[in-house]
């Protein structure tokens, strides 16, 4: 932005799609920096976490809230298949689009994209959540090393 302003849009459960209309609603705030393509701009966002879907139709939120309040002491939560993340390449296809779009209409911006955190991240001489085996934890936390590998591809497509 010219005035060195900054401008923060964010919606808990923003989808890639909403990040897209996001950046439509951009373009109708300021016309000259979208005209100039967004020269001088950084552009930061993180999407595809809220697109993760399971065999069963959960999302990430209701995965991870299933999975601590479930207690099977004969099977962890990521030895069902319905929990298994069912829609990589839908991620990865919704990624790809949202990435070419900026490269179309912001290509004089500086564009970084956030990976996402590791949300267990478990400490090996201590417990982990309270309801999540080490084992569940580890699973949740490589189903976050899958995520951002597929950001990454199709940053790299992009590219």
């Amino acid at each position: 932005l010219s005035n060195g302003q900054s401008i923060f849009l964010a919606c808990k459960g923003a989808e890639a799609i909403h990040v897209e209309n996001q950046l439509d609603y951009l373009h109708s705030l300021y016309p000259t920096d979208a005209s100039n393509g967004w020269t001088n701009t950084v552009l930061l966002l993180t999407a595809g976490g809220n697109d993760i879907r399971t065999h069963d139709g959960d999302d990430w939120p209701e995965l991870l809230k299933h999975c601590i309040l479930e207690i099977n002491p004969f099977k962890g939560c990521h030895q069902n298949s319905d929990n298994h993340i069912a829609n990589w390449n839908d991620i990865f296809n919704k990624a790809l689009d949202l990435y070419e779009k900026l490269a179309l209409e912001a290509p004089n911006a500086k564009v970084r994209i956030m990976g996402y955190p590791r949300v267990m991240q478990r400490d090996p001489g201590c417990s982990s959540v309270t309801g999540i085996s080490r084992n569940e934890a580890d699973w949740m936390d490589d189903q976050i090393d899958v995520l951002n590998g597929e950001l990454e591809d199709a940053v790299q497509m992009v590219q």
